[in-house]
C-alpha cells in the first residue's frame, strides 16, 4: 500500500497538491476529448453520412452507460476521500470493494435489458430506417460491452479520489492511443465499418481496465477491489448512493437532451441528424476543456 499519495494530500502545501491531482486530471480531459472525436473522425471518411448519423444517435446512450456508473464512482470516490482523511483504511477498502462489485451487478442488468430491448430503444432515440441497421451493429457491441465501459469509468474516479491522478491518466492515454489505432484498421482496412468503431472503443477501454486491474493487483492502492472485503453495508452504500445520483444527475439530464436533439434532428434527414451529432461532440469537447 503506497500511503505515500495521502501524505501529499495531508501535509503538503495547498497549491502543490492541488496541482499534483488537477494536472493530470485536465490532462486526462483532454484525451477524453480526442477519444469523444475519434471513431466520428474515422466513420466520417467512409463518407457515408448514415454512418455518421448512426455514431451520432449512440453517443448519448455510450454517456448514460458512463453515468450509471458514475452513481457507484462519484459516490465511492467522495466517501473514499474523507475515508482516507481519517485514515480509516478498512472502511476505504470495504466502500471500494462495494462499489465495484455493485458496479458489475448494475452492469449485467444493464446489458441484459438493453441488448432486449435495442429496438425501442433505437426507435426512443431517433433512429431512421436508413440509419437503423448500422447504428443497431455499433449499439449491439457497445452494449454487450456495457461491463468494461462502466468499469473502466468507475476506476477511473476511484484511482483519482485515493490521489492516483496519475494512473487514472495513464490508463486513458493507454485506451485512447489504442483506440486511435484500431479505428481505421477496423473501420477502413478490415472494412466493418460503424461496428469497426464500436470494436475498437470496446478494446481501447478494455486494455487501459486491464492497466488498473494490474495497479490494484500489485497492490499499489490504498484500498481495495479484492472480493474479501465485499459485503453489502447499508450504511456505506447509502453513502454512496447519497451523493452519487445527485452527481451524476446532470449526465443523464445532459444526455436525454441530447437525445431529444437527436429525434428532432431525424426528423428533417440524417445529413442534419450528423452534423447534430458532430456538432454535440465539439460542444462537449468544448466543455471538457472548461
Amino acid at each position: 500500500m503506497d500511503e505515500k499519495r495521502i501524505q501529499i494530500l495531508k501535509d503538503e502545501a495547498p497549491l502543490k497538491a492541488i496541482l499534483s491531482l488537477s494536472v493530470p486530471t485536465i490532462l486526462a480531459m483532454q484525451v477524453q476529448v480526442l477519444y469523444n472525436l475519434t471513431d466520428t473522425f474515422f466513420v466520417g471518411r467512409l463518407n457515408d453520412p448514415f454512418q455518421v448519423a448512426a455514431v451520432s444517435v449512440a453517443f448519448p446512450m455510450f454517456m448514460i452507460l458512463m453515468s450509471f456508473s458514475g452513481i457507484f464512482g462519484f459516490g465511492a470516490a467522495s466517501y473514499i476521500s474523507r475515508l482516507l482523511g481519517r485514515r480509516d483504511y478498512q472502511m476505504a477498502k470495504k466502500t471500494s470493494s462495494i462499489a465495484f462489485y455493485t458496479c458489475i451487478a448494475a452492469s449485467i442488468v444493464v446489458t441484459l435489458i438493453s441488448l432486449i430491448f435495442i429496438s425501442p430503444i433505437l426507435h426512443l432515440i431517433g433512429v431512421t430506417p436508413e440509419t437503423h441497421g448500422y447504428a443497431h451493429g455499433y449499439l449491439s457491441i457497445i452494449f454487450a460491452g456495457s461491463i468494461i465501459i462502466m468499469l473502466n469509468f468507475l476506476l477511473t474516479l476511484m484511482l483519482r479520489s485515493e490521489g492516483a491522478a496519475k494512473v487514472a491518466m495513464y490508463g486513458m492515454f493507454i485506451g485512447t492511443g489504442i483506440n486511435i489505432v484500431l479505428d481505421p484498421i477496423f473501420i477502413q482496412v478490415l472494412g466493418y465499418g460503424v461496428k469497426g468503431a464500436a470494436i475498437a472503443t470496446l478494446i481501447g477501454q478494455g486494455v487501459g481496465l486491464l492497466y488498473y486491474f494490474d495497479f490494484y493487483r500489485k497492490k499499489k492502492s490504498v484500498v481495495s477491489i479484492h472480493w474479501k472485503y465485499f459485503s453489502l453495508q447499508k450504511d456505506i452504500m447509502l453513502e454512496i448512493l447519497r451523493v452519487g445520483i445527485p452527481a451524476s444527475s446532470y449526465n443523464i439530464m445532459l444526455s436525454i437532451a441530447n437525445t431529444i436533439g437527436n429525434y428532432v434532428a431525424a426528423g428533417y434527414n440524417d445529413l442534419i441528424l450528423a452534423a447534430y451529432g458532430i456538432n454535440r461532440r465539439i460542444f462537449s469537447m468544448a466543455m471538457m476543456t472548461l
